[in-house]
């Protein structure tokens, strides 16, 4: 099975764990629930899986279903959460934006919804001019465009810095 199909089953069986019980139940719950049943999962890796159905396979089901494996799925879900971080940052400078994150991130994900296609290079750049193009705050950045854009850079390659923000917000 492919990571996103066990994702679809694990979340299955939480639904029918909370049917049955009557109430939510959390990650941690989940795990030990399936790890009872033969099903030895980490919580983490649940949390991973359920990301991967909420934001990721809206957009990208061809991708995904194709088997697109937990390595790069979970890149992918980082790349993201640090995407949704910068634009959060620049939303307390500017909160004027035509789109939202969601719309953004899912557009440039559509883009790339097919194994011929896909290349975690190349979508980070996509999504960085995408992200320049749909934001205010990081297309002015106060006239500071090349350092915005440099500040992207460095987060998405994990290697983010207080001191590559500093200029932009100046």
């Amino acid at each position: 099975l492919s990571f996103i199909e066990k994702a679809q089953g694990i979340h299955k069986a939480r639904s029918i764990y909370e049917e049955q019980m009557g109430k939510t139940v959390s990650l941690r719950q989940l795990s030990e629930l399936l790890t009872r049943e033969g099903l030895p999962v980490h919580y983490s890796t649940v949390s991973r899986m359920e990301d991967a159905l909420k934001y990721l396979y809206p957009w990208i089901p061809d991708l995904l279903e194709s088997g697109l494996g937990r390595p790069q799925i979970t890149s992918l879900l980082a790349l993201r959460h640090d995407a949704e971080r910068v634009w959060d940052e620049f939303c307390l400078i500017s909160d004027v934006s035509e789109k939202s994150f969601s719309d953004v991130f899912g557009q440039c994900c559509g883009r790339f919804n097919s194994p011929e296609l896909w290349s975690l290079e190349m979508f980070r750049d996509e999504l960085i001019g995408d992200l320049l193009h749909a934001h205010p705050g990081l297309r002015a950045a106060k006239g500071a465009n090349v350092a915005a854009n440099c500040y992207l850079f460095a987060v998405f390659h994990r290697r983010p810095t207080q001191s590559a923000f500093e200029p932009v917000l100046r």
